[in-house]
């Protein structure tokens, strides 16, 4: 038999919480057919589909390669993967393409774009961003329409919790600013609270401003 692809993942829930001993159901993405499954890549010991994770909620198996829609089950709880590529060789081992989303792509960025319309930008609560995914900021960058000075501060606080107040100011005296110029980037933010949680709100507060009409405010994101 040709040497197999395998599987393998840690199911958690939203909040990150280990589902302990799930069910893991695997069938054929295109026929619907529950497949075969095994524990070794020579395909020597086969295991049985639906089968039980173990208690530290590890998935793991392997399989020939093709697409696959993997189900997995606990109580109240269930989540399920579609055309998931596994295999050798037209398909990548998903513990890769795990590895190459976390590596590769965990690098993100958030914006807004505040425009007063032809009319100097005033201070006050200009918009709020909603944080995708665990994350640390690493910098921050403003681009104006013309030159002039801005300041901006930002609050974070949850979901739950929203909207967030000045209270709850993440950038302590670093504040995103553009002095007398038409930009601005930092990566240096002492002080700053930079570690956010998927659901978070941040909140952009102008503090001051002169002159420009329109700044696009990004923030940098590195997966956690």
């Amino acid at each position: 038999m040709t040497d197999l692809a395998r599987f393998q993942r840690t199911i958690v829930d939203d909040t990150g919480a280990i589902i302990a001993s799930p069910t893991i159901e695997v069938r054929d993405q295109v026929s619907n057919a529950l497949v075969s499954l095994f524990s070794d890549r020579a395909g020597a010991s086969a295991i049985s589909n639906p089968f039980t994770g173990t208690a530290e909620g590890l998935a793991a198996f392997h399989v020939a390669g093709g697409a696959y829609k993997i189900t997995a089950t606990s109580g109240a709880f269930s989540e399920i993967w579609t055309w998931v590529g596994i295999g050798t060789a037209s398909e990548y081992d998903f513990t890769a393409v795990q590895d190459y989303i976390d590596t590769e792509i965990a690098p993100a960025c958030l914006g807004i774009v505040i425009d007063n319309g032809g009319t100097a930008i005033t201070t006050g609560v200009k918009g709020d961003l909603v944080i995708p995914f665990d994350c640390d900021i690493t910098e921050w960058t403003l681009l104006a329409d013309q030159t002039g000075s801005i300041v901006f501060d930002i609050w974070k606080d949850t979901y739950a919790n929203f909207p967030p107040t000045v209270a709850d100011t993440i950038t302590a005296a670093a504040k995103p600013t553009i002095s007398s110029g038409v930009k601005g980037k930092s990566s240096t933010l002492t002080g700053w609270t930079v570690s956010c949680s998927a659901g978070d709100i941040l909140r952009l507060h102008v503090d001051s401003a002169t002159s420009i009409q329109r700044v696009t405010i990004f923030l940098a994101l590195a997966r956690t």
